[in-house]
């Protein structure tokens, strides 16, 4: 008879309901719960400040993603946007359709095609920047450089061990 080993996430996916059953759930350290009303209230407020300029949180994700590392496939701007693929493929045909970014055939594979920012795109995405770092500094007003720093350090590792689901 052979000895199975169970993963971490495995591990802690069964030891879940044990751990449930002997302490009271606390909803306010649950941290899940606490990056999703994070990341609600930052996204409607970024809303409201892009709505009088015509962008979306999406098309702003996309610029930002771009601006950073232009030349991603719609796969690749999947993954750094969270945005689904049928989704993000109807904001960027709208971001092509007002100039801000084109399709263009990638370099290493003919099948493939990359999304780049037009001037145009890089233009808008230096006008809306200073609106998404007063939203980032609204969020973190109050907070130290370390304890920034820290939280920074977490979030990746965090983002890490998430990269890959422990379920199909």
């Amino acid at each position: 008879m052979s000895q199975t080993t169970i993963d971490a996430p495995e591990q802690a996916a069964q030891d879940a309901p044990k751990q449930a059953a002997q302490a009271p759930f606390d909803l306010d350290r649950f941290i899940p719960y606490l990056l999703t009303r994070i990341t609600g209230r930052l996204g409607n407020s970024l809303a409201g400040a892009l709505r009088p300029l015509r962008m979306t949180n999406k098309q702003w994700r996309v610029l930002a993603v771009l601006s950073a590392e232009d030349g991603r496939t719609i796969s690749e701007l999947c993954a750094y946007t969270a945005v689904d693929h049928s989704t993000l493929s109807r904001v960027v045909d709208r971001l092509v359709d007002e100039g801000q970014v084109e399709r263009v055939p990638s370099p290493d594979d003919a099948r493939s095609t990359q999304i780049k920012l037009t001037d145009r795109g890089r233009e808008t995405f230096h006008a809306l920047l200073p609106i998404a770092i007063a939203q980032a500094n609204w969020a973190i007003s109050g907070i130290d450089q370390a304890e920034l720093d820290q939280v920074t350090a977490t979030l990746r590792k965090m983002l890490n061990n998430i990269r890959v689901s422990p379920y199909p």
